[in-house]
């Protein structure tokens, strides 16, 4: 993923925590499971895209944000 940055990924909000603004996204493609900040508008089930932020897989950690 890590050349994908700044790129915009399509996927599906599985938990929200909308105190902080953030959530796990389950990506399409690739089946990839990831933080994501977006501020309150996060809706558990929603289909967003968000734009890649961070991809350092040697140790796991994998970011994305949802802007507008």
């Amino acid at each position: 993923l890590a050349p994908g940055i700044g790129r915009e990924f399509t996927g599906l909000l599985i938990d929200v925590d909308p105190d902080r603004g953030a959530g796990r996204l389950q990506l399409r493609e690739p089946a990839v499971e990831a933080r994501v900040k977006g501020g309150r508008r996060l809706r558990l089930g929603a289909e967003i895209t968000a734009t890649l932020v961070a991809a350092d897989l040697v140790n796991g950690k994998v970011d994305f944000r949802m802007f507008g």
